[in-house]
């Protein structure tokens, strides 16, 4: 999903004000349609659990027309019960059928959304569109699969996709809400047209203004919880750079004290070619020339090592793949920028010997 225009709002909605599923309905669709209509604002939706935290896991009961065999497990799904323009505002696409609707009621049939994850896994070569299913903690009704959506991260940026179903909370009973709501709060997602935090001060009048005494928390951008997902992984990154630039040093200290070493032993050679007629220009190439061939070797090697490590680094990536070309470009023309620093000083250097000089080195 899209998290760069994405305001989220969290309140608990306890108490004997929303004891029932009409009353949480009633919440949720009018603060949605309240924040729906504020300036700046293109959507606005609720859902019973985070973006990127998870839904409600919770066994595959059935599928219509498809008998199970004693003591089969259909698996777990991540269940979530959102507003109608819950996709909208997260910006995932519909692949198939329809989203949710207003019209999708206690009273009307009970639907259900699912990602593509889902449709694929249990309709392999069959359009899910139409089946039916029955989630096992909603009791012994049966839903109709609606639509197909997009898979998105539930849980992290870096996280396998899971089977998830899209509910209406319209739809959702009294009982399951009372249990959705002594685990998580109920979160509002509101997509702006520009900076989400601009929004922030008036969907939080637009929330208090129905309810003064609900508590709000947790006002923050979509953007900053996916970074807050991948925060650990971002120190570590962060730390391994910092240890990759001390090695990158030296590295670069370690070719230089080489090379003037090298530039030392030879000092009586460099002499007596000078002695010979030898250019300086000659002198420098050949002294950078070797050094940069034993450079050279080092990070062919280094290259091959890192591309063969790249499968254990993997799981660490998100948004790049292990064998993207930017690091594998970028590191050796920064190595052998700073080899080729680390011979080119040792090489004036050995311009600068007099052959008078050299010839009496002993």
């Amino acid at each position: 999903f899209d998290a760069a225009h994405v305001l989220m709002l969290q309140v608990t909605l306890s108490g004997r004000r929303y004891a029932t599923s009409e009353q949480v309905t009633r919440f949720t669709q009018t603060a949605s349609e309240r924040l729906r209509h504020l300036p700046g604002v293109v959507a606005a939706a609720t859902t019973n659990y985070l973006p990127l935290e998870g839904g409600f896991n919770t066994p595959l009961a059935s599928i219509e027309g498809r008998p199970a065999r004693p003591g089969e497990f259909l698996g777990n799904l991540e269940w979530f019960g959102v507003t109608r323009d819950f996709f909208q505002v997260l910006s995932t696409r519909v692949l198939a059928g329809r989203a949710l609707r207003d019209s999708d009621t206690a009273a009307s049939a009970p639907v259900v959304v699912v990602n593509s994850t889902f449709a694929k896994r249990y309709f392999p070569n069959e359009n899910a569109i139409g089946r039916r299913i029955r989630i096992s903690w909603e009791g012994d009704g049966a839903r109709e699969i609606v639509g197909i959506a997009a898979d998105m991260h539930e849980t992290d940026l870096r996280s396998v996709a899971q089977p998830n179903v899209f509910v209406p909370v319209a739809q959702v009973s009294t009982a399951v809400n009372a249990e959705v709501n002594a685990f998580m709060p109920t979160t509002l997602l509101v997509r702006t047209a520009g900076d989400p935090m601009l929004v922030s001060r008036r969907a939080l009048d637009a929330i208090r203004s129905l309810d003064p005494m609900l508590p709000v928390f947790h006002v923050r951008s979509l953007a900053e919880v996916a970074g807050d997902s991948v925060g650990q992984n971002r120190f570590l990154a962060s730390l391994l750079g910092g240890f990759a630039v001390i090695a990158l040093g030296l590295a670069a200290i370690g070719v230089y004290g080489v090379m003037s070493c090298s530039v030392a032993e030879r000092t009586r050679e460099f002499g007596i070619r000078s002695a010979l007629g030898a250019q300086p220009r000659a002198i420098l190439s050949m002294v950078v020339r070797r050094g940069m061939l034993l450079a050279t070797g080092g990070m062919v090697l280094g290259a091959l090592g890192s591309f063969a490590i790249t499968r254990i680094l993997s799981r660490f990536l998100f948004g790049v793949t292990a064998h993207d070309p930017a690091p594998f470009l970028v590191a050796p023309l920064v190595l052998g920028g700073m080899d080729l620093l680390a011979c080119y000083i040792p090489a004036r250097r050995a311009l600068r010997v007099d052959p008078i000089t050299a010839l009496r080195v002993d």
